[in-house]
Parts: C-alpha cells; structure tokens; sequence
C-alpha cells in the first residue's frame, strides 16, 4: 500500500518534518491528527491499575487511532468493560476461595491460565474477600488459591481532634484459576449461561 501525499484529515502535505502515520482503518494521517489509546480503568474501586489497551489483545494495529477509529474503539472497549462488571456481579458467588492454609487438593483445571490477583484495603475482611472474588469473576475466573491477608494500620484524627483512632485495614491477594468441571457442572453452567466461565 502506497502512502498518500497528504494527511486524511487536515489535508496538509506530508513532509520530512510531518510524517505519516497509518491507522488501523488503512488511511494515512500526521501525529496532531491522531488520538494515543486511553487507559480505561477496569474497576472503579480498584487503585492497583488501570486496563492500558494492549494492541496484542485488542482491536487495533498501533496504539494511535485516527478520531473516527479512537470513537469507535472507546465504544468497544467501554461497553466491554459494563458487560464484564454485570457478569462479575452476578458470577461472583460462584467464586470459590481457598486461603493459602489450605492442605488439601484444589481442584483447579491444569490447563487454565492464572493470574495473581489482589485488592485495595478495607476495614473488613470480607469486604475484600468480596472484591477478590469480583476481579476474579470479571476476567472469567471461578476458583482462587493461596489467598492471603495483608495487614496494615491506619489512623483517624478523632471529631474533637484531641485524639487518633488507629484500626486495622485488610486487603487481600490469591491467585485466580478455573476449577476441574464434571459433565454435570458443565451442562448446568450452559443452561444458565453464565458468561465468562
């Protein structure tokens, strides 16, 4: 494919100093005409990261879009992240966790991939058993191992400001899997299409 003279967009020249790019949609255009890909975070409560786009995982060539192709990717991707939140709400009792104290057989799928996984901090612990059980369900995971606890102390300064309360705060981390599934467990998750497992 021959690269075109001028810019798709504001029509100017191409020159040594005005390269040209290609976007995924195949038309030429220079760097200011370019949108550079968002980083939409994946969970609203979460603090640890936001989901950059990966081209390798994603839809798109390069990691700049013309503003036609940016819109449209924005779209994919926003309306990806809703659908895996509504899936991990609703998937994320199915969830099963085993705390790293755990000596017996976890019966995980020796084919599936893991991730480690993690929480922000909470006053409860099972807050954030809760929320590890979300992230797992929300990148399609149904079983977590070596789940640990993670302890730290914050502090407030009392209404009065005489004094601090100090409490204890607890995040949580596992590494997120998918269990052995029988026949019988297969078919009952096709008849109530539970997405992501």
């Amino acid at each position: 494919m021959s690269v075109s003279a001028n810019c798709s967009s504001c029509r100017k020249p191409f020159k040594w100093y005005r390269k040209a790019y290609r976007c995924h949609c195949g038309e030429f255009f220079c760097a200011n005409c370019l949108k550079s890909l968002p980083s939409i975070p994946w969970y609203d409560d979460n603090p640890f990261a936001s989901l950059s786009i990966n081209p390798a995982k994603g839809f798109w060539i390069s990691d700049s879009l013309c503003s036609s192709c940016w819109e449209q990717h924005a779209k994919s991707i926003a309306q990806d992240i809703e659908n895996r939140k509504a899936s991990a709400s609703s998937n994320s009792s199915f969830v099963e966790v085993f705390p790293s104290t755990y000596k017996g057989k976890i019966p995980k799928a020796s084919e599936s991939e893991e991730r480690l996984i993690k929480t922000r901090f909470f006053r409860n612990r099972d807050d954030a058993e809760k929320q590890l059980c979300y992230i797992a369900a929300y990148f399609g995971y149904n079983l977590i191992y070596d789940r640990k606890w993670h302890k730290r102390t914050s502090s407030e300064t009392s209404e009065s400001g005489k004094g601090t309360y100090y409490y204890s705060i607890w995040a949580a981390t596992g590494v997120a899997s998918n269990r052995m599934m029988n026949d019988t467990m297969k078919s009952f998750l096709a008849t109530i299409k539970i997405s992501g497992f």
